[in-house]
């Protein structure tokens, strides 16, 4: 399975999209929890996925784990990209920034006939907001009585 999820991976960062589409089944499920969103065709989930790199054009995977069990596969991958063309979002479009971007996500991926029948991302979207100007960086520090606050 590492092979698939290798060529799939480099298919993605190198926008060779036939390549990338020909490891989908075509009954695949596709979701990404961040979003909300959920597409049950190949060319709905690619509409989705390339959606991302249209915002970030040089956006590259690169692997950090990999655990396989049965047809089951989980990757957990950090993306690297410019911020260089509108970022859809489920709070709107966000223009350009020209900012980098480090986005942290785990994949979950079920093979079935040597091909992707499900793939379910997790991703920070929180995080790539933040990187493009789009939302306040969060306190580092608790405000002065913030545990009186808390709910015990």
């Amino acid at each position: 399975m590492m092979e698939i999820f290798q060529k799939h991976l480099t298919a993605f960062g190198a926008g060779d999209w036939d390549t990338y589409k020909a490891d989908l089944a075509p009954d695949l499920e596709y979701e990404e929890l961040a979003t909300g969103k959920r597409y049950k065709a190949i060319d709905e989930a690619f509409a989705a996925v390339s959606k991302w790199k249209t915002a970030f054009p040089d956006l590259k995977p690169s692997v950090k784990r990999s655990y396989e069990l049965g047809d089951t596969f989980v990757g957990e991958i950090e993306w690297t990209g410019t911020h260089k063309g509108a970022l859809e979002t489920p709070l709107g479009t966000i223009p350009a920034s020209n900012k980098s971007v480090r986005l942290h996500g785990i994949t979950i991926y079920r093979v079935k006939d040597g091909k992707f029948a499900e793939i379910r991302t997790f991703l920070d979207l929180l995080g790539v907001l933040r990187q493009v100007g789009a939302m306040p960086a969060l306190a580092t520090e608790a405000k002065p009585g913030a545990e009186k606050r808390a709910v015990h």
